[in-house]
């Protein structure tokens, strides 16, 4: 049952009561359930039990007041209509809030979410920073290849040139001297291609990577401010 059944039904019930005091009661639990909110609708009806009960309730409470059963035992209240002689009966109408949740386990649970936050921002922070040293430490290791190849081939050209010298006198050690200059300049040259490949191929990537991740952590850090 819906409110508009149990309020058409309850409207049906009250046809023996003069018009003013059924509009009276009809609008008195219209309120009632728009005070409530249409997502309680269900709890409110589950709490005023059937529609017979209610009728039920409003015809004495206007025999009461009218004279012709005694004294009203009860009254409208923001809470519903009170009667002592339903005070145990476990379905009388209660309060019903708009929003089914209680404000201080929201703000619990915020403050819960708050000191987690609190407590992982300086793992997170930790975590970012040996990521970025790594990306340093690594760029630092590609720049010093290019200078280590550098200086190889500085020096095998040091080397080839003392063994050119060293032929006019003795010839087998000139060949050797020479050998490894050109041998130190080969080295060197190599080493000086392959940090030439990694500056133009990995670093861009890794420093890519690195604004990405920097992106991502702002990112999330600002939703958890808003």
């Amino acid at each position: 049952m819906n409110r508009a059944e149990f309020m058409k039904e309850l409207e049906s019930l009250l046809q023996d009561i003069s018009e003013a005091e059924r509009a009276e009661a009809l609008q008195y639990y219209n309120d009632y359930f728009d005070d409530a909110g249409k997502d309680n609708e269900d709890i409110i009806i589950r709490e005023l039990g059937s529609p017979w009960r209610v009728a039920g309730i409003i015809r004495e409470s206007i025999d009461g007041t009218a004279g012709g059963r005694g004294t009203s035992a009860g009254e409208f209240t923001e809470q519903g209509y009170e009667d002592h002689r339903y005070e145990k009966t476990p379905d009388m109408p209660q309060t019903v809030h708009k929003k089914d949740y209680d404000p201080k386990s929201r703000r619990l649970l915020l403050i819960i979410v708050a000191i987690f936050a609190i407590a992982l921002l300086p793992i997170g922070l930790g975590g970012l920073g040996t990521v970025f040293g790594i990306i340093v430490a690594l760029i630092a290791i590609f720049f010093s290849m290019g200078i280590v190849s550098v200086a190889l081939m500085i020096g095998g050209g040091i080397t080839f040139i003392v063994g050119l010298t060293r032929a006019v006198v003795w010839l087998p050690e000139a060949i050797v001297t020479c050998g490894m200059g050109l041998i130190l300049f080969a080295v060197g040259l190599v080493l000086l291609a392959v940090s030439i490949f990694v500056y133009k191929k990995a670093i861009p990537r890794i420093v890519r990577w690195a604004v990405s991740i920097g992106r991502r952590f702002l990112k999330r850090g600002g939703e958890r401010d808003e």
